[in-house]
């Protein structure tokens, strides 16, 4: 079965002992081409009901396959909840409601659509965020293949 990603990372956030890498601000990196603005710079705050609601949506007839990936993605929002994305220029922080967290160095990689930014974090691994309206979502990698919204948190 293939790996999912918000899994692995909810995984990784949950080992104990873990500690945060901090970095050194430097100016924004990019791969390839000139740099667009980063509109996904900020403080950001998982958004379990929207999720919740959009993952909710377009659902047709419901096979076992199907039966299986809901109950996969109720436990990735239940290990999600709570959960913050911290975006520097060259940083991303990913920290659950229970405080674990992780932070990677990264690079732009250019896309042509102004609605998404591309990372590629320091061990290769490529994440897609898109922006829709005030909120930004990811997608789950693997069979689940579900949007997790995030909303700009309250400073």
């Amino acid at each position: 079965m293939k790996k999912i990603l918000l899994l692995c990372l909810a995984c990784s956030l949950a080992t104990p002992g873990y500690s945060q890498q901090t970095s050194t601000p430097t100016t924004p990196q990019v791969e390839g081409t000139s740099a667009k603005k980063n509109w996904l710079i900020g403080r950001w705050q998982f958004d379990q009901e929207y999720t919740q609601s959009k993952q909710g949506t377009a659902k047709g007839e419901v096979g076992v396959a199907d039966a299986a990936n809901a109950v996969v993605a109720s436990q990735l929002l239940e290990k999600m909840k709570g959960a913050t994305l911290v975006v520097t220029d060259n940083e991303i922080t990913m920290t659950r409601g229970d405080g674990n967290g992780k932070s990677d160095r990264y690079v732009l990689i250019p896309t042509a659509d102004s609605n998404v930014v591309q990372l590629k974090q320091e061990k290769g691994e490529v994440m897609s965020f898109h922006r829709e309206g005030d909120r930004i979502w990811v997608n789950s990698t693997g069979s689940v293949n579900e949007p997790f919204y995030f909303k700009k948190a309250q400073e």
